[in-house]
């Protein structure tokens, strides 16, 4: 048994304290296992965890100018084409958007 449970059921504590502090430990030992499978995921911005299926994902797509040939030494420069920038976003709960990735494509 954890030391933390073992101390909390020797304390001088009534009955329902002990229950709701062991209790209590146990929904933090839940959510963090919760959150290494997946389930529950992090927002930087509300610095709090959401179910992961309670997020949005969002794609938006801009023209962009994309480097088609990189010019490694710089004696001639890198070659441009038109092209689109597709960013995917994932929004919280409360509507913080977070960059996932981007991804450049030709036209």
């Amino acid at each position: 048994m954890r030391k933390e449970i073992t101390d909390i059921l020797k304390s001088n504590r009534t009955k329902e304290e002990k229950y709701s502090a062991i209790n209590r430990i146990l929904e933090e030992d839940r959510m963090g296992l919760d959150i290494l499978s997946g389930k529950m995921k992090y927002c930087p911005d509300c610095d709090d965890y959401y179910l992961a299926k309670s997020f949005l994902t969002e794609t938006t797509t801009k023209e962009s100018l994309i480097c088609v040939y990189e010019d490694w030494i710089n004696s001639g420069g890198n070659e441009y084409a038109d092209g689109f920038v597709d960013t995917v976003w994932e929004i919280c709960p409360k509507g913080h958007r977070h960059k996932v990735r981007e991804c450049e494509r030709e036209k």
